[in-house]
């Protein structure tokens, strides 16, 4: 039972107001519940924390001393609002306060003065309860006589039984009950009726059942109820297949639910139902710059720098670190995250109160993972926080946001050795721990087993099955919506991070399946890695790219555009080499053995011709035969060729004169037959009069040329016919003065508009 009790006072700064506490009788437990506000002063709730509380009851509300007092005692407030069990310290005396019948309640908090008193007061059903002044047992005394009638008992005379008085004694039979009331004492076969004195039965059976009005109805109930019987359970099965019984619902059904519900699962399951062999849970490290000198006794702070990918949100987050220096307690270690502004040229400014007190300027947010103190020795080695807390901010907020950008280590060391370097920022990296809903890792062997049919049988490639990867028994194939294709061996250099040797040749040799395209190599073991492009596909593959002309690249790299055929110089985008004009440091840096001519349309091949260098050039670069070699045949004739630019069948060999026929190169020819004056960077050596072609002398045909007669001269990046027909054609937009990729109307053919990419090996 609960009496309300509530009263506010106000004691040095603080107030409580209580306003529930349970009443007491004499068969009552002997603890009662307080529930209480404290406040303060001026109204608001306290602040949370732990007070000291002493309670205090009083006979009346002018008593000196208290009839029971516990405390001082420690209790927790939250929001104002606390709790507390009354006699847990100090065991309450129900009858020394029932018999007090003004009883007060008072509180003291702390070392202030006890509050004013508050009367207890009654709930409504107490009061019944303060009449039934019994001392924990039920006896003949506290039944009135003539209360339990012969017809109640149902029982002939057998002899007196203890408390029973008056006509009722002549009829009981086997109340057998000396100072209490007991299962084996209550052997009745018929309605006990004890009528204003509370309990009625409806009946009491033999057997020691109570049906009591429909509130229990049971066959048996013993001890704590571990075998009470009477529920009805539901029985049969969930009527729809693969579902199991999860419980019962509250109207008595089965509550039924699937076997596998993947929904239960949490979002990082699928290692639990996998066996562990799978995963969507990721450790990712990157590592900033290591070896950075710290400065003995200076502001001027140590700096590594370390630039973390956007890779998803963090689950967990760590610093490791490992700083040596000749005092290790005497260095202060800052982590600034990537919110902080760049940082000023001179770093000293924004480090306060060197030497003694080091912090630093607010304005960069940081964290302060290590700031003298602690073990003396010569090397800091930790990791932050999963082994060490930082003196001063939380990396555990990162948790659940994307750590992305640039993260910068600061090091201070602000106690005099030497004024010298004095240690360094060994190495340091952030790991995080992600959930990924876009990739899956597989932490064992991955086989396929069965995929791979003959016949009708066979599992057909189309938009419904693209994905599909089988095994055919050799390599692996993979369905791209409208057939397979074969998976080609990952290539282990050819990375940033692995590059190959000094070509593409070398990535040819190591993985002899990789594809055209671009690769990191190092030509220079002095220079960092260069990104070329290579052709892995033709006349054996491992041809490196040195230059590309292209006939809409705007430039026109005519024979005296000598910055370009024999300049140490690079030109144009790396990410699109055969869709403008291009060239590459392989142009000087790589030596040739062999040269690759190929017509395309920006990157769509026509046609390739492949060269072996004569002997007294093998082993030079292009740009050096361009700068020093005059009229010289390089080669000797075509060893390899595909495809096909110019129109057959007509009077002069149409064609290219390096894809349609097969005569050597020769590097800056320049022929002054007749009336001609007649240059070209590279093109087919006809001789001085132009092979068998009557064609006054002049030699067509080639990359970066000039060509003069009768008065007109033309310039051409690319000429592309085998046969000079008044070559007053077109390059580009400009229709006069440069030539080669049409022939005039005159000639009666044209060659089609072609680019060219000059490989070498």
């Amino acid at each position: 039972m609960q009496s309300i009790v509530h009263f506010r006072a106000t004691v040095a700064a603080v107030a409580v107001a209580i306003f529930a506490l349970a009443a007491t009788a004499v068969a009552a437990p002997s603890t009662t519940l307080i529930d209480g506000v404290l406040l303060s002063t001026g109204g608001a709730v306290a602040a949370d924390g732990v007070y000291d509380i002493t309670v205090s009851i009083y006979a009346d509300k002018t008593a000196k001393t208290p009839i029971w007092k516990e405390g001082p005692i420690k209790i927790g407030v939250k929001s104002g609002r606390f709790q507390h069990v009354l006699g847990v310290v100090k065991t309450l005396d129900p009858a020394k306060i029932a018999a007090a019948n003004a009883a007060h309640i008072a509180i003291a908090i702390g070392s202030d003065p006890e509050m004013p008193r508050t009367p207890i007061h009654s709930v409504l059903f107490a009061h019944a309860a303060g009449r039934l002044a019994c001392s924990g047992c039920v006896n003949g005394a506290h039944i009135a006589g003539g209360s339990i009638q012969p017809a109640q008992v149902g029982f002939a005379y057998a002899g007196a039984a203890d408390g029973i008085k008056g006509g009722a004694a002549k009829t009981a039979k086997s109340l057998q009950c000396s100072g209490c009331v007991g299962v084996k004492q209550l052997k009745f076969d018929g309605d006990l009726n004890l009528g204003s004195r509370t309990l009625t039965a409806a009946k009491l059976t033999s057997g020691g059942d109570v049906v009591a009005k429909g509130i229990v109805a049971a066959k048996q109930f013993l001890g704590d109820g571990s075998k009470l019987s009477g529920i009805k359970i539901p029985s049969g099965a969930c009527k729809t297949k693969g579902h199991v019984v999860q419980g019962i619902n509250p109207d008595g059904s089965l509550k039924c639910v699937k076997a596998m519900d993947p929904t239960a699962l949490p979002p990082d399951g699928i290692d639990e139902i996998s066996n562990g062999l799978l995963n969507n849970q990721f450790n990712d490290s990157f590592a900033g710059k290591a070896n950075v000198a710290i400065t003995d006794n200076s502001p001027k702070a140590a700096i590594s720098e370390l630039d973390f990918p956007d890779i998803g949100l963090a689950q967990k987050l760590d610093v490791a670190l490992t700083v040596k220096n000749s005092d290790i307690t005497k260095v202060t270690v800052f982590l600034l995250d990537p919110s902080a502004p760049p940082l000023p040229k001179t770093v000293a400014t924004i480090v306060k109160g060197f030497p003694n007190t080091v912090t630093l300027d607010p304005k960069w947010k940081h964290y302060v993972l290590h700031k003298g103190g602690g073990k003396k020795g010569a090397t800091l080695d930790t990791v932050y926080p999963a082994k060490t807390k930082p003196v001063s901010g939380d990396l555990g907020a990162w948790i659940g946001k994307n750590p992305k950008g640039k993260w910068r280590l600061l090091v201070v060391d602000h106690a005099y050795l030497d004024n010298k370097i004095d240690g360094a920022i060994v190495k340091w990296n952030i790991s995080i721990r992600t959930l990924s809903n876009q990739k899956i890792g597989l932490d064992g062997n991955l086989i396929a087993k069965g995929s791979v049919q003959v016949g009708a049988s066979k599992i057909p490639c189309n938009k419904t099955t693209a994905g599909t990867i089988r095994w055919t028994g050799t390599y692996f194939e993979a369905c791209n919506g409208f057939d397979y294709f074969r998976i080609k061996l990952f290539v282990s250099n050819g990375t940033k991070i692995k590059p190959a040797g000094k070509s593409c040749r070398s990535i040819k040799q190591t993985a002899g399946d990789a594809e055209t395209g671009m690769y990191w190599v190092q030509a220079d073991s002095k220079k960092a890695p260069e990104q070329v492009y290579c052709d892995m596909d033709r006349h054996g593959g491992g041809w490196t790219l040195a230059m590309n002309l292209d006939t809409n690249g705007g430039g026109h790299r005519h024979y005296f555009d000598t910055t370009w055929w024999a300049g140490k110089s690079t030109y144009g985008n790396t990410t699109n080499p055969l869709t403008n004009d291009y060239k590459h440091p392989a142009h000087y840096e790589y030596p040739a053995g062999e040269i690759m001519i190929v017509a395309h349309r920006e990157g769509s091949i026509e046609g390739t011709a492949q060269y072996q260098f004569l002997t007294s050039y093998k082993g030079k670069t292009l740009q050096w035969m361009f700068a020093n070699l005059s009229n010289k045949t390089v080669t000797g004739t075509r060893v390899g060729g595909t495809g096909s630019v110019g129109n057959n069948g007509h009077a002069r060999n149409a064609g290219d004169a390096f894809i349609d026929h097969s005569h050597a190169l020769i590097f800056n020819s320049r022929y002054q037959p007749k009336d001609a004056t007649n240059y070209t960077r590279i093109g087919t050596n006809y001789g001085s009069t132009c092979g068998t072609i009557s064609c006054n002398g002049h030699n067509y045909g080639g990359l970066g040329g000039r060509h003069a007669r009768g008065g007109w001269g033309a310039y051409y990046e690319a000429a592309q016919l085998n046969g000079y027909c008044n070559t007053q054609g077109v390059y580009g937009s400009n229709h006069s003065a440069y030539a080669g990729n049409n022939a005039a109307s005159g000639c009666g053919y044209k060659s089609r508009d072609m680019d060219f990419a000059i490989y070498v090996r």
